[in-house]
């Protein structure tokens, strides 16, 4: 089965391979070590930039 890369979508995306931009990719390590570190965090941003894609990513990646 070949994966193609799916640039935008309208569902959240869960894998960090699929996430677009490496700013997404930066975001889901800086989420890992802040929670790491205990500390509470928020996710801001406008509609559709992927906030939730971070979060389940997070989530997937390391298994929280």
């Amino acid at each position: 089965m070949v994966r193609t890369k799916v640039h935008f979508s309208d569902r959240p995306i869960s894998r960090i391979d699929d996430l677009y931009g490496e700013a997404h990719k930066e975001a889901v390590g800086k989420v890992h070590s802040a929670v790491e570190e205990g500390h509470f965090i928020a996710i801001l941003g406008a509609r559709r930039v992927g906030k939730t894609s971070i979060v389940k990513t997070f989530l997937n990646t390391y298994n929280y």
